[in-house]
């Protein structure tokens, strides 16, 4: 997308079955591939200086190079995601966290793994889409997250600017949260998402806090906001 940029890439394929198809006077060609795409770096800016590092995609597929050329890839991807100190302590305070709470939570940010067991690229004669047939699992010290394709959806569509999931965070370095993305999309400095959520955290108030909201939620370099669209449910085990 606008703003993208990729470093240090590397192309281990090997071609097979090749044809070259002739009709009404246009030309053809299409080929199976296998083999290792890599990057050591790739910038994110939409998505407020998010970077992939170290990523790796085994997989096979097919390409075809014709008047309306198209690649289809899938595989498993492994890769680092690196969110800037500034990004992640902004997020991390905007959250009705403890100190505590709040710096473990911009210390995770800034590093994790991510694995996708089972993802597809394809590229033309349409939009770039990201399909997920299996969970994409981010993990970093003290939190782990779970990213469910649903049903139907692509886990990200360059046509729409987004893609819809549900995510599942557990850790002791954030909030315990359920939530289903019925949209998202991604905005210069940001992101915006339709999502539904419960959560379970301790803020300075109260330990043992939980939240159960529906609304927009908005992420970025302004900071992170919610606009509720209905009445959310607040409960608490422990005061003060």
């Amino acid at each position: 997308g606008p703003g993208e940029t990729a470093s240090g890439v590397l192309a281990q394929l090997r071609l097979a079955n090749v044809r070259l198809e002739l009709a009404n006077g246009a030309a053809a060609l299409t080929a199976a591939l296998d083999g290792r795409l890599g990057a050591d770096r790739i910038r994110l800016p939409a998505a407020s200086g998010l970077e992939l590092q170290r990523a790796a995609w085994a997989g096979r597929g097919e390409v075809k190079l014709s008047s309306a050329p198209s690649v289809r890839w899938r595989g498993a991807l492994t890769a680092r995601t690196i969110l800037p100190a500034p990004s992640a302590r902004r997020f991390a305070g905007a959250l009705p966290l403890t100190d505590a709470g709040k710096a473990a939570l911009a210390r995770a940010l800034q590093g994790a793994e991510a694995r996708a067991a089972d993802l597809e690229l394809r590229a033309g004669p349409g939009p770039l889409t990201l399909i997920a047939a299996a969970p994409v699992r981010l993990t970093a010290p003290g939190l782990t997250a779970t990213l469910t394709p649903r049903r139907g959806a692509s886990l990200f569509d360059a046509g729409a600017g987004g893609g819809a999931f549900d995510l599942e965070v557990r850790g002791p370095a954030a909030p315990q949260l359920t939530a289903q993305v019925s949209r998202y999309s991604l905005r210069p400095g940001g992101v915006e998402a339709d999502t539904r959520f419960e959560t379970a955290l301790d803020t300075p108030l109260a330990r043992g806090a939980s939240l159960a909201a529906a609304g927009r939620l908005s992420l970025g370099t302004a900071g992170v906001r919610f606009a509720a669209s209905d009445c959310a449910k607040v409960g608490a085990a422990v005061v003060g």
